[in-house]
C-alpha cells in the first residue's frame, strides 16, 4: 500500500467511526457495560481467491491446513471450507478473482503463533519454496513475520503471541489486527518491497552457500586427480586405510559440496560436512603438537576449519534460502 492509499484508507477509516450514532463507538469499548458480549474466538476467515485449488493447496503446503468440505454453485465447486488441526483458524477460500485483485498488495489478516521459533521456521519455508516476505522483526510485543505473499498477491502475517502467565490466550489462532498511524516506511511495505527483500536474502544466502562449498569440491577433486600423495599424506597423519578410504573421501566431498551449492537436500550435506569437518579437523590440525614453525600454519588451518563448521551449522538450522534446485523445479 503506498502512502496516498495509506492515507485515503484511513480517512476513510476515521469517517466511518465518527460517522457512527452517537454513544456507539464508546458503548463498543466500554467491556464492562451491559452492550458488552463475550467472544470466544474467530470462527473462520474468507479469503477471495481466484484459483480456489491453487489458494487451498497453498495453504495446506504451507501450513498444514485441510479441506473440509467443498462450496458449490450450480453443481461447481467454487471454493473450500478448511481446517487446521494444530489450533489455526477455519478458512474459507472462495472463487471472487475481482476482491482478490483488489486486495493485492493488502495486509489483509495475521496468524499467531506460539514462539519466535516458529516464525523462524515459517520464514526458512517461505524462503525454500521462494515465497516473498518481510522477514521477522520486532513488533510491539515479541516478533513478527509481516508482508507475506499468499494466494493472489494478498498479504498475510504471522504474530508471535503473548501468552505470559495469567493472560488471556490468543483467539483460535488469529492476531489481533490494529489500526494505527504508520510511518511512511510501513505504509510502503509493499508485495513488490518484500519480493525486493526475499530477493536479496536469497541471493545472499545462495553466495554464502557458493563459498561454503567450494573448499570441498576443490579439496575432492585434488584428492581425485592426486590419490597417490593424498593417501600418503592422510596415513602419515595416522588415518587407517588411507589407501581405501581417500577415494570414497573425494567423491563424499564434490558430492556434498554440489549439494550445497545447487540447495538440493542442503541441510542434510551441511549437517554431513559439519561432522566431516569436527572429527578430521582435530585429527589434521593438532596445533597443541606442531613443532613451532608449523605451529601458527597449524592453528590457522584448524581455526579455519572451525568456522567452516559454523556456516555448515547455520544451513543445517535455517536452510539454504530460496534458490534451490527443488524451487526451480516448481
Amino acid at each position: 500500500m503506498g502512502p496516498e492509499r495509506a492515507k485515503n484508507y484511513f480517512t476513510l477509516t476515521h469517517k466511518l467511526f465518527t460517522s457512527l450514532p452517537a454513544g456507539i463507538g464508546s458503548k463498543a469499548l466500554d467491556r464492562s457495560g451491559s452492550d458488552s458480549h463475550p467472544l470466544s474466538g474467530m470462527h473462520h476467515v474468507r479469503v477471495p481467491v481466484s484459483n480456489p485449488e491453487a489458494a487451498a493447496a497453498w495453504f495446506a503446503d504451507l501450513l498444514g491446513y485441510e479441506k473440509a468440505f467443498p462450496f458449490r454453485s450450480d453443481g461447481a465447486v467454487v471454493g473450500w471450507a478448511m481446517q487446521h488441526n494444530g489450533g489455526g483458524p477455519s478458512l474459507a477460500v472462495v472463487e471472487d478473482p475481482v476482491r482478490a485483485r483488489a486486495l493485492a498488495g493488502f495486509p489483509l489478516f495475521a496468524f499467531a503463533v506460539p514462539d519466535e521459533e516458529t516464525a523462524h521456521r515459517l520464514a526458512s519455508g517461505l524462503d525454500a519454496r521462494g515465497i516473498p516476505h518481510g522477514g521477522v522483526q520486532p513488533a510491539l510485543v515479541k516478533v513478527k513475520l509481516p508482508f507475506v505473499a499468499g494466494p493472489d498477491g494478498i498479504l498475510l502475517g504471522f504474530y508471535v503471541t503473548d501468552q505470559a502467565p495469567g493472560s488471556r490466550p490468543a483467539p483460535q489462532g488469529i492476531a489481533s489486527f490494529h489500526l494505527k498511524e504508520r510511518t511512511p516506511m510501513d505504509t510502503t511495505m509493499t508485495t513488490v518491497d518484500a519480493a525486493g527483500h526475499t530477493r536479496l536474502r536469497n541471493a545472499s544466502l545462495f553466495l554464502a552457500r557458493l563459498g561454503l562449498a567450494s573448499l570441498f569440491i576443490f579439496s575432492g577433486l585434488q584428492k581425485l586427480t592426486s590419490l597417490h600423495g593424498a593417501a600418503e599424506w592422510a596415513a602419515s597423519q595416522g588415518v587407517p586405510f588411507a589407501q581405501q578410504l581417500m577415494p570414497m573421501a573425494a567423491v563424499f566431498e564434490i558430492v556434498a559440496g554440489l549439494m550445497l551449492v545447487t540447495g538440493w537436500r542442503a541441510r542434510t550435506a551441511a549437517g554431513a560436512l559439519a561432522g566431516w569437518i569436527i572429527v578430521l579437523g582435530p585429527l589434521f590440525h593438532q596445533f597443541w603438537n606442531a613443532p613451532p614453525q608449523l605451529w601458527q600454519s597449524s592453528i590457522d588451518n584448524f581455526f579455519h576449519h572451525l568456522v567452516m563448521f559454523g556456516g555448515m551449522i547455520y544451513v543445517a538450522a535455517f536452510g539454504p534460502g530460496g534458490w534451490t534446485l527443488a524451487t526451480r523445479k516448481r
